[in-house]
């Protein structure tokens, strides 16, 4: 933390649109200043100008107003009874607090001829926000919408009743809600998507998440309905689990070349 300079509120973010085929970088675009970890996903959607030689790309992610977050992660601030950690929590609260944003960016061009940079910033435009207590981080959506147009986001959230996190949301990134799941004194790690095999809607699936009970001190695996977010079940480990940052989830068998080949086909949306 020492050698990250100080946060500059008057800064400005600067998006840099690469071609992934080595045509160099296409545009170039400025948002206010923020801090992030994750993205959650991006698509492109035809260009508002309907011209075949530009798009627009819409990339949602999960922000902070300032670098708070990281002094959060400080040992005596993860601690409940660390010294300080009440009056930190209460002081820089907003800092530490996460949102949900997409921005669009506007008339990006398909290709170009240059290599060079482009010293024109446009303009980035903030198209939704869904603030705290709505909205947590470790953004986890259904991966067989990756690259596309999406509703529902599964996150960590911080809702300040306890000192690190103290439940699971599903946030509807359209009409702006929150669907929680909690339990006092128990902690979740991060939220993670098993699509339903046979689902078609985006939300048909489960949540699977490693949870700390602090009332026993051990933990257990927790399996939400991804729809309701009502509890399906959970087997308890009898000890304690550590609460990782990330997890996957993945078939019992290792699925073959056809299984990975259907998979891409359906998140570019190809028959």
């Amino acid at each position: 933390m020492d050698a990250v300079a100080p946060f500059n509120p008057k800064a400005k973010v600067v998006w840099v649109m690469v071609d992934r085929k080595g045509a160099g970088v296409l545009r170039k675009f400025a948002s206010p200043a923020f801090f992030s970890f994750h993205a959650v996903n991006a698509w492109e959607e035809p260009s508002r100008n309907d011209c075949r030689q530009t798009v627009d790309v819409v990339y949602e992610l999960v922000t902070f107003k300032n670098l708070d977050i990281l002094l959060r992660f400080d040992y005596d601030n993860l601690v409940s009874d660390g010294q300080g950690v009440k009056s930190f929590l209460q002081e820089r609260r907003e800092g530490t607090a996460s949102t949900l944003q997409q921005y669009k960016f506007a008339d990006v061009p398909i290709h170009v001829k240059s290599k060079s940079f482009s010293s024109g910033l446009s303009k980035a435009e903030l198209i939704m926000t869904v603030d705290a207590h709505k909205s947590g981080d470790l953004p986890r959506i259904n991966p067989n919408f990756a690259q596309r147009p999406h509703r529902h986001v599964w996150t960590m959230l911080d809702r300040g009743k306890s000192f690190f996190v103290d439940a699971i949301g599903k946030t509807d990134t359209k009409d702006r809600s929150c669907i929680v799941w909690e339990c006092d004194l128990h902690t979740p790690a991060e939220p993670i998507f098993g699509p339903d095999p046979g689902g078609t809607a985006e939300d048909e699936g489960v949540i699977l998440a490693v949870v700390f009970n602090g009332k026993t001190g051990t933990s257990y695996f927790l399996c939400l309905d991804a729809t309701s977010m009502r509890e399906i079940g959970r087997a308890e480990v009898g000890t304690t689990v550590e609460l990782g940052f990330h997890g996957t989830h993945v078939p019992a068998q290792v699925p073959d070349e056809r299984y990975f080949q259907r998979k891409i086909c359906r998140m570019k949306g190809w028959s």
